[in-house]
């Protein structure tokens, strides 16, 4: 706990510190490449931050704080920041995990589900080892599983991610975009009876009040 805390206190003064670049009547004191390299590190800081953040909260067990720093990082991604924030999760990835090896549990399984879930939306190599370490050490964990499964459907291995999203499901069966993806795995192996069967489950669910909620969460991958 006391180290998320940390990146969130240092998330604030970095906070303040935009504000005070971004007054309107702030007269701009350096050149352009200054002001281009100061942008650089602020933006990389912030993303630093919240990664380590999101995985400080992982580890503490609070899936929801981590999942919405998550969130965070990604919408960080944009026509400014899009090469730089690959790199920024490459570095990050490897400067905050180089010092958890000896880390086990499944609270460190679903943390490293998250730095898999970001590796593999840059096309990492090591995206997919790192999923895989994960489900080693949570193998109860549903959203290990359903990380998996998106990654080998939109990489076209529907017998893997059928297999991965089944295991997801037997954990928690409530799923409704873990359910889409069974249905589509389901009908690329040209098996339609069971491909809507999975899809009206999932149809089912998304209408249900007790599941709306995860509807409006994003799909793993």
């Amino acid at each position: 706990m006391r180290a998320r805390v940390r990146f969130e206190q240092a998330l604030r003064l970095l906070d303040r510190a935009f504000e005070s670049v971004a007054e309107p009547n702030a007269q701009p004191k350096t050149n352009l490449r200054e002001q281009l390299r100061s942008y650089w590190l602020s933006m990389n800081g912030q993303q630093s931050l919240l990664e380590f953040a999101c995985f400080s909260a992982q580890l503490e067990g609070k899936d929801e704080l981590a999942e919405e720093y998550f969130n965070k990082v990604g919408a960080m991604r944009g026509p400014l920041w899009g090469r730089s924030w690959e790199e920024c999760v490459r570095r990050t990835h490897r400067i905050f995990f180089a010092n958890l090896r000896s880390a086990r549990g499944p609270r460190f399984g679903k943390a490293l589900t998250l730095a898999g879930r970001l590796l593999l939306d840059i096309r990492a190599p090591n995206g997919m080892a790192v999923l895989k370490r994960a489900r080693r050490i949570a193998p109860r964990e549903p959203a290990v599983h359903n990380a998996i499964a998106s990654y080998l459907l939109t990489h076209r291995d529907p017998g893997g991610a059928k297999r991965s999203a089944r295991a997801s499901l037997a954990l928690k069966p409530d799923q409704p975009a873990v359910l889409i993806d069974l249905a589509t795995a389901e009908w690329m192996l040209a098996r339609l009876d069971a491909a809507s069967s999975a899809a009206r489950k999932a149809t089912t669910l998304s209408r249900s009040p007790q599941v709306f909620s995860q509807m409006s969460e994003p799909i793993a991958l």
